[in-house]
């Protein structure tokens, strides 16, 4: 059977989130929606800084409550107090990472 190529868009990806506390690490996950971003492209969004590649990359969540347990809408308010968050941030920018090693491991 040949294969078949597709363009993908976008794409899931679990994040893992690790928020300090009290000397250790509490780990919580929500699933991005990522920007199937391309190979010349993504060498650019590196040299970007992390609030570019992750305007970039991060079309949308689920699974992400506010404090008061409310589903955390995906809109531009909330997209900048992510931001401003560096353990989201690297989170984010680890899953993104992981989401492209594991495409090259597997080949």
């Amino acid at each position: 059977m040949a294969l078949v190529f597709k363009k993908i868009a976008d794409y899931e990806w679990p994040v893992k989130v690790k928020i300090p506390n009290k000397g250790k690490y509490i780990e919580s996950t929500f699933t991005a929606t990522f920007k199937n971003v391309g190979r010349k492209s993504f060498n650019d969004l590196i040299e970007g800084g992390d609030d570019n590649f992750v305007k970039t990359v991060l079309l949308g969540w689920s699974g992400l409550n506010d404090e008061d347990g409310s589903v955390l809408e995906f809109n531009d308010e909330n997209f900048e107090a992510i931001l401003d968050n560096q353990f989201y941030v690297t989170g984010i920018i680890a899953a993104y990472g992981e989401s492209m090693q594991g495409a090259l491991a597997k080949n």
